[in-house]
């Protein structure tokens, strides 16, 4: 989350210690790429296809991204997966973009 009038950002309490929900990324990639689709400025895609060549180098624990990454040490959270319609669209979103 960022505070628009402050800049300030900050991750959601809950979750795992302040990491960055997977689900974020997944949900920034198809933003930014649609982004750069409507506006023809390829900036968005190439910010977003830097997060992703970044967590394709990732260990992925059983072959599934784990639902929390820090953002600060650029680690996962807590192992914990889940297979929520949420996490579940996002690992295959992001094994189908990883395979491109």
């Amino acid at each position: 989350m960022v505070n628009l009038k402050s800049g300030v950002g900050r991750n959601w309490g809950w979750a795992s210690a302040g990491s960055s929900i997977l689900a974020e990324f997944g949900t920034l990639h198809m933003e930014f790429v649609h982004l750069t689709y409507l506006t023809g400025n390829p900036a968005y895609y190439q910010k977003v296809m830097h997060i992703r060549k970044l967590l394709a180098k990732m260990d992925r624990p059983n072959g599934l991204y784990p639902n929390y990454l820090n953002p600060r040490t650029g680690r996962w959270g807590q192992r914990k997966y889940t297979l929520q319609w949420k996490i579940a669209t996002v690992n295959v979103a992001m094994n189908y973009f990883f395979a491109l």
